[in-house]
This record gives structure tokens, C-alpha cells and sequence, in this order.
């Protein structure tokens, strides 16, 4: 972790503490079951999450999917119609935050991929129910979302589509501000590594590989994966 990337991340997390004591707002009351709907218990967490992902386009369309979390609009209606003002200030909070970092997270991913991502309103990532996706496969379909005609049929099948949104909206936030700023931080110095270190033709990795053998490169590579996906 550099020091950039500590400081970035203390500052968001910061900012988020004040915000949730301005609105009365505890982790404790986060956690607790707030709503039923059609059978299924949500805490308010999952409620808020509903919140904020109806607002924006992509996110809405995989609550309604019967491939996604299978909610009808009156489903969706009821859910946001128990939260109050506060409640959904939290929520507010949570995608202004986000979306604060998109340009940086875009600048990132432009330089590591030479791919350009638009802004998005009220940006919230989209995080798969019961997946922990690296922060590349992430931007890797929201790259993808936004072509009119995309041509790469492998990223279609590893990233397009519906699927069930995870709905624990504080829960998603602490742990995207991390993956966020490590991206940010190191996804160019990852990037170059990556590239000296291939098997084929990496100049590092030939290095290492003449000088100790092939083991002790191919753990270089491991720690780099690592590092870049943690």
C-alpha cells in the first residue's frame, strides 16, 4: 500500500464516519432487519442499496431481471418508500462518493488499457451478489455496457448480461473505496510489471528465469497478480 493510496482511502472513510453521525445513522441500525418484501427480509443496508441502484440505468435493469434480483417497480417502490429522508441521504452520500472517484478510476483505465470510460450518472459499482471481482473486470464491463456495437465476444460472455446484484450498499462502499484507491495507486505500475514479466518475450521474466530458474519468476509473477487483484 503506498502512502497516496493510505491517505486517499482514510480521507474517504473519513468523510463517511461524519456523514453517518450528521444523519444518526450507526452500523447497528444498518445491519437490522428493516423491510420484508414478498417473503425476503432486508436489512436497511440492502434497502438503501436498492436506492441507490434504482437510480442508475444498468443497475435498475438487473434489479428488475428475472436473471437479476427479480424485483417488479412496486417491489422497488415499496422498499424506497420505507426509508427516510436520512436514510436516503446515506444513500445519496454513498453515490456522490463513488462517483467523485470516476474520473480518476477512468484516467487509470485509459492509460492500462487505452479504453475511455464515459461519466456515469449517479455511479454506483455494480457488484455481483457472491463475487469479489477485481476492479479490472469491473471497468472491463463497464466499458462494455457503454459501446453501442462491442466487438469482443469474450468479454460479452465474461462480463455482459443480467445477474443479482449484491444490495449492501455500506458494505460495497467500504470495500470499493479500498479496491478503488489500490487501483488508482498501482494499476500502471501493475500494468508495466505484468508486461516485463510474461513468459514470452518478458525481458524481466528471461531474466530471472536465466539467472535462478523459472520458479522464482513465475512467483514474481504470482505476487504481482496478487498485489494488482487485492
Amino acid at each position: 500500500i503506498t502512502a497516496n493510496e493510505f491517505r486517499m482511502t482514510q480521507q474517504r472513510y473519513d468523510a463517511g464516519s461524519a456523514k453517518m453521525k450528521e444523519l444518526g445513522i450507526t452500523d447497528k441500525h444498518l445491519y437490522k432487519d428493516h423491510i420484508e418484501v414478498r417473503g425476503v427480509k432486508h436489512s436497511l443496508d440492502e434497502a438503501i442499496g436498492v436506492y441507490v441502484y434504482a437510480q442508475q440505468k444498468a443497475a435498475l435493469d438487473k434489479l428488475l431481471s428475472p436473471d437479476g434480483n427479480r424485483y417488479t417497480q412496486a417491489d422497488i417502490v415499496t422498499i424506497v418508500s420505507s426509508l427516510s429522508d436520512e436514510h436516503k441521504a446515506w444513500g445519496d452520500f454513498l453515490i456522490q462518493e463513488m462517483t467523485s472517484r470516476h474520473a480518476a478510476l477512468s484516467e487509470v483505465f485509459r492509460k492500462v488499457s487505452n479504453k475511455k470510460l464515459s461519466q456515469v450518472a449517479k455511479y454506483f459499482p455494480l457488484v455481483r451478489s457472491g463475487k469479489d471481482a477485481t476492479m479490472t473486470d469491473m471497468l472491463e464491463e463497464e466499458y462494455f455496457n457503454r459501446q453501442e456495437n462491442p466487438q469482443d465476444g469474450m468479454l460479452k460472455e465474461r462480463t455482459g448480461g443480467q445477474y443479482s446484484l449484491a444490495l449492501n450498499a455500506t458494505t460495497i462502499w467500504n470495500r470499493m473505496v479500498r479496491k478503488q484507491e489500490h487501483y488508482i495507486s498501482a494499476a500502471e505500475w501493475v500494468n508495466d510489471t505484468q508486461y516485463l514479466l510474461r513468459k514470452n518475450g518478458g525481458d524481466l521474466y528471461d531474466s530471472i528465469a536465466l539467472a535462478k530458474g523459472s520458479k522464482y519468476a513465475e512467483a514474481l509473477q504470482d505476487f504481482v497478480d496478487r498485489f494488482a487483484n487485492n
